[in-house]
């Protein structure tokens, strides 16, 4: 957040962001070994859990701090301004707008890194990992006052990869079965963090069913932006996600209420009258597209493309696309709802 929000543009905000970029592809050993000099040695912490969890929080951190990045820069810089524009701060912008709004991508990249944590088994060797654990540390809580203690800090740790081989390598068929637990456990961890993240798709898509929810975009869409104008892929590709997408790949919603989703409903809400509906004597606004083909094709890397399977567009009765191809006519008039004209009566 602070290199995207606050930091400024300069040398050494340039060098960091290089620096974490490259840190995310670096292997896991690189970081047992920085974590050796640093955390072992240099602040004295010692073979502890403690610095097995700074390591794998070190191994986490360059994955989660780009996926948080891309997440934030894909917020559209209209938010922002329109929060300056009613006297809000900077952190206000940040803390009731951006971070909001880009909650998903920042929860997928600490998913992905906590991923990838779970797995690591070299840079917990590395700072040295225990071949076996007999015993378990002590309890960070107590029975008595203050209730809390540190001490298992300090304790030694090992990685379940290990302790599982030492297991399966005993006779004893009682470390067997605790090696098939641990397996079990592992398993389990991560259909957890796969369900957590199914979880939130299915949430969206919850939404989506509902009768009285419509889709909207608060990105604009350019016809002749400039030379490295970026924007959000949904500028160019929000209402045909919903048609190609969620209504005929996933069938989410039928083809006649995506539609209605996308005129009829957010037109009554908003209270535009004469508009949203194929009705005699309301405006001529009409979209026809191949709901077989109709695709959109904007992505964060390229957001500026258009979407495929729009063959006819008309506003206002005036044809603006025809066959694909843009007419270079230009009818279209700001609208305003029942609120201004209620402001200007007044």
């Amino acid at each position: 957040v602070y290199l995207e929000e606050y930091a400024k543009k300069n040398w050494f905000s340039d060098l960091i962001e290089i620096n974490v970029s490259n840190l995310a592809g670096v292997p896991s050993i690189i970081y047992g070994l920085l974590a050796l000099g640093l955390f072992v040695y240099s602040f004295g912490l010692g073979q502890s859990i403690l610095t097995a969890g700074l390591t794998l929080a070190l191994l986490m951190l360059p994955i989660v701090i780009v996926s948080t990045r891309e997440a934030i820069r894909a917020i559209p810089v209209h938010i922002r301004e329109a929060a300056y524009a009613v006297g809000a701060t900077k952190w206000q912008v940040c803390h009731n707008h951006v971070i909001p709004y880009s909650y998903g991508g920042i929860l997928t990249g600490v998913i992905i890194g906590m991923a990838r944590a779970i797995g690591e088994t070299a840079p917990i060797i590395t700072i040295g990992a225990l071949t076996f654990i007999a015993f378990l540390p002590p309890s960070p809580v107590g029975l008595e006052p203050p209730f809390l203690n540190f001490e298992w800090l300090d304790s030694g740790f090992t990685v379940l990869p290990i302790q599982m081989f030492n297991w399966i390598s005993r006779p004893q068929h009682a470390f067997h079965i605790n090696a098939a637990a641990t397996g079990a456990v592992i398993i389990m961890l991560t259909l957890l963090m796969n369900g957590f993240a199914i979880k939130l798709r299915y949430n969206i898509r919850k939404k989506i069913k509902l009768p009285w929810v419509s889709f909207c975009s608060d990105a604009g869409s350019y016809s002749d932006p400039k030379e490295g104008f970026r924007t959000h892929p949904r500028a160019y590709g929000s209402f045909i996600r919903v048609l190609g997408k969620f209504s005929r790949d996933e069938n989410l919603l039928s083809l006649e209420e995506a539609i209605r989703k996308l005129s009829g409903l957010p037109a009554s809400n908003l209270g535009l009258k004469d508009r949203g509906l194929l009705k005699e004597n309301y405006f001529g606004d009409v979209v026809i597209f191949d709901p077989n083909t109709v695709v959109d094709n904007a992505t964060f890397e390229n957001p500026l493309q258009y979407a495929n399977g729009i063959e006819y567009v008309w506003v206002n009765g005036s044809a603006v696309i025809k066959n694909g191809k843009h007419t270079n006519s230009f009818p279209g008039r700001f609208v305003k709802g029942p609120g201004a004209l209620k402001n200007n009566a007044d």
